[in-house]
């Protein structure tokens, strides 16, 4: 077919030009019919479209605030800083936080929705979630730059809403950077200040105590000493000064239960990172190697015994019965005495 024939590029259908007419605007697109598959999507794809259509969108007015994690190459408009990004973002994740927490009427409903965190369920994020998923992208950004007094708050900050919720992968790498680029840091242009260090510490040091811990022969805790040796080294290099944390230290060690929950209850439960970190790590473990004990060494026990002498009033008997029935499930409860187990009578001589 010769090139100077007008109608070489001619299509077969109406014999309309495919190029359109010479010197009118760019070629016009020729469009195929395929046979793909033109089943509906299923509702977690159309989710994934939509997710997808959001986070690309040029429209969305909230896009500045929807910052990425540098750790996964996503966004570096954070850690650029332009306009005081970090500062912003930062006021504004504070402002969500304690918005979040005004909204609820009671003590209880807000501390049962910070520990209700969802790691398995990544479709259906908490405002907790959101929250510490916004403070990581903050601090990714931080990271590749010189630790400053703004640094400090951040990470002060993320471990306040960690160890609130119970979250330690957010406060204890939180605490590990500000050990080795502020608190150890000799070249550090600041410092923390002494309450601040006390309480990082500590959350620290409950944590590594805690997180470990194993039942072993008839209710005899075991936790790793290396743990425990890191604990007491922190303990008399920053925090010598605070009784309540050696205490509980030694009684995880000793399997000391009644002074363990006397500490506790009398002496840290006050502190809410603290109270969080142990009713999340440590609580059930020290009840369930409690009851193992009692069940092996009483045969009956009164209720106000157990409750005020052994349990300093952290939980009750009905607690007890209700969420441990494997444990004392069998106990029988006459005019205020627990039967724990009945005494078994050897026979009469003959």
């Amino acid at each position: 077919m010769s090139s100077d024939n007008p109608n070489a590029f001619r299509s077969a259908r109406g014999g309309r030009s495919i190029r359109g007419p010479r010197g009118r605007g760019r070629p016009r697109p020729v469009r195929f019919q395929t046979s793909l598959n033109t089943e509906p999507l299923s509702n977690d794809d159309q989710e994934k479209l939509k997710q997808r259509a959001l986070r690309f969108s040029t429209n969305n007015k909230d896009q500045g605030k929807n910052y990425g994690l540098v750790s996964r190459g996503e966004d570096n408009t954070l850690q650029l800083n332009r306009n005081n990004e970090r500062e912003k973002f930062f006021a504004d994740i504070k402002k969500q936080f304690i918005l979040h927490c005004s909204s609820y009427d009671s003590v209880e409903g807000l501390r049962e929705d910070l520990t209700n965190i969802k790691d398995h369920n990544k479709s259906q994020k908490t405002k907790v979630e959101e929250i510490l998923m916004n403070l990581r992208k903050l601090r990714e950004a931080l990271l590749n730059a010189k630790p400053t007094e703004f640094t400090a708050k951040v990470f002060l900050y993320s471990i306040k809403v960690g160890s609130r919720s119970g979250h330690y992968q957010t406060y204890v790498p939180c605490i590990s950077y500000l050990i080795s680029n502020v608190i150890e840091n000799k070249h550090a242009d600041f410092k923390l200040q002494e309450y601040e260090l006390d309480e990082i510490i500590g959350i620290y040091i409950l944590h590594l105590a805690h997180f470990n811990l194993k039942t072993i022969d008839k209710g005899h805790i075991y936790s790793n000493y290396q743990d425990l040796s890191q604990c007491f080294q922190l303990f008399f290099k920053y925090i010598p000064h605070n009784y309540a944390i050696k205490k509980i230290l030694k009684a995880v060690g000793s399997n000391d239960y009644v002074t363990w929950f006397n500490t506790y209850a009398n002496e840290l439960r006050s502190n809410l990172c603290y109270q969080m970190i142990i009713n999340k790590l440590a609580l059930n473990k020290i009840i369930q190697n409690l009851l193992l004990v009692l069940n092996s060494s009483y045969f009956m026990i009164s209720v106000n015994y157990l409750e005020q002498d052994l349990l300093s009033g952290v939980v009750s008997y009905d607690y007890l019965k209700a969420n441990f029935p494997q444990y004392c499930g069998h106990w029988k409860l006459n005019e205020g005495t627990i039967i724990i187990r009945e005494r078994k009578r050897k026979p009469d001589r003959q």
